[in-house]
């Protein structure tokens, strides 16, 4: 331990040899406790910086989760919008088809009113269809909206 003071050592060469005294011993175990401490203090800095890097990184990931789910919700929106859009395609697509049916020759059904029927059974079921998921997914988008800000270090 005496050997730490090097400055000493280096002016005044002839103390190399000679014993020092007990309290320039103890000097030297104070200047290391402190910097033992130092070295402590920076190592739990160090620490809770993890931790809070570690925190942030679990926070920004929960937020990307939220977005993902909100976007899949929107998927499942456009995908359900298409298959009404086609069931509409379908039963329209039915009825243009050029064959022959007694439905179009007997004369009771002759002046079009089964067709305008079809129509509009279609376009209220469309339009059912979508009001009824307009008021679900509206609802569900409202109630997943939080806004959460990053913790302050």
């Amino acid at each position: 331990m005496e050997r730490m003071y090097l400055t000493m050592l280096h002016t005044l060469p002839s103390t190399r040899r000679s014993k020092s005294k007990h309290t320039e011993h103890e000097e030297a175990e104070m200047l290391l406790e402190c910097y033992l401490q130092e070295i402590g203090s920076a190592l739990n800095n160090l620490e809770l910086t993890e931790c809070q890097i570690e925190s942030t990184e679990k926070f920004v990931s929960f937020r990307l989760d939220s977005a993902r789910n909100r976007l899949l919700q929107v998927d499942v929106l456009a995908t359900i919008a298409s298959a009404i859009f086609a069931f509409g395609a379908f039963t329209l697509a039915v009825f243009s088809v050029n064959l022959p049916t007694s439905l179009f020759v007997d004369p009771q059904y002759a002046n079009g009113w089964l067709f305008e029927l079809v129509v509009g059974l279609t376009l209220s079921c469309m339009i059912s269809c979508f009001a009824l998921l307009w008021f679900y997914f509206s609802s569900r988008f409202q109630n997943t909206e939080t806004f959460v800000t990053l913790p302050q270090s």
